[in-house]
């Protein structure tokens, strides 16, 4: 991690493929800021509409359907253990904007525009206004939509606790 240049740990691209697959330990965010997209996952099909935003599980495919809308991935690094060597426990964030309704959801798409924000008009020399959104993020993020898994390596398979 970084602590010069905030743009070297968080990514923004504007959404351009129809599915999304990620192996690495980073934060993965799909964010609608205009307009509406169909959200296909392993357990459920739904939608996001402007202001959703959902947190894309380590290697799960999520199949996207864009209805003209305006939409984001932001990738955040995240160089923290998610597991340890000696537990079979792995921590991964996932979760979304509309299956529980908080105010947490509201300070997240607060700092998730913020970072837009600065991304979009290329205000790349207040630093320390992206690093503030960026740490404030991850932090509600690990609080709220990062989930203890126990690990059967013997069978490769993992539960859900």
């Amino acid at each position: 991690m970084q602590l010069v240049n905030p743009w070297e740990n968080i990514k923004i691209e504007k959404l351009n493929t129809s599915e999304l697959y990620y192996f690495d330990n980073d934060i993965h965010l799909l964010f609608v800021l205009i307009g509406d997209v169909s959200i296909q996952d392993s357990e459920q099909l739904f939608v996001l509409q402007k202001d959703d935003f959902l947190v894309v599980p380590k290697g799960e495919k999520i199949l996207i359907q864009n209805n003209n809308a305006e939409v984001f991935t932001l990738t955040l690094s995240y160089d923290f253990p998610m597991n340890t060597k000696d537990t079979d426990i792995e921590y991964i964030f996932q979760g979304n904007s509309i299956e529980k309704q908080s105010t947490v959801n509201n300070e997240i798409r607060k700092y998730i525009h913020r970072l837009l924000q600065l991304f979009v008009y290329k205000e790349y020399n207040q630093n320390a206004f992206a690093f503030q959104n960026y740490f404030a993020l991850i932090g509600n993020l690990e609080k709220h939509f990062r989930k203890k898994e126990t690990m059967d390596r013997k069978k490769s398979t993992t539960k859900k606790n």
